[in-house]
């Protein structure tokens, strides 16, 4: 993969995860699958925005579908979340410096 296509699936997960009815329906997934009908339940948004959340979740590979008879069952692939928290992860010198600054002012206070 070049690395300009890696940076264009990184920004597609990033901007896919912005939104938080997008990161709800993930969570409702965790662990499961389910069907169309009982995801728009747990919004007061319409079943066609839902599907176009689905749809951009799909996009970017966080969600993946399977045909049951005549209902899509919706799952969440955690595959691309790692690239997130690898990309996150080059960031965490810098937290580990900052708690180690902290812990040390905690420490040294009266």
């Amino acid at each position: 993969m070049s690395r300009r296509t890696a940076e264009k699936n990184t920004d597609a997960l990033f901007q896919a995860i912005a939104d938080p009815s997008r990161r709800r329906i993930l969570q409702l997934l965790t662990g499961r699958e389910l069907p169309l009908h009982r995801i728009s339940a747990e919004f007061k948004m319409s079943r066609p925005s839902v599907i176009k959340h689905l749809h951009v979740l799909k996009a970017s590979r966080l969600v993946q579908a399977r045909r049951v008879g005549r209902q899509s069952l919706h799952r969440l692939n955690p595959v691309p979340l790692r690239e997130i928290r690898d990309w996150a992860a080059q960031f965490a010198p810098l937290w580990e410096q900052s708690l180690k600054k902290l812990k040390q002012q905690i420490e040294s206070a009266p």
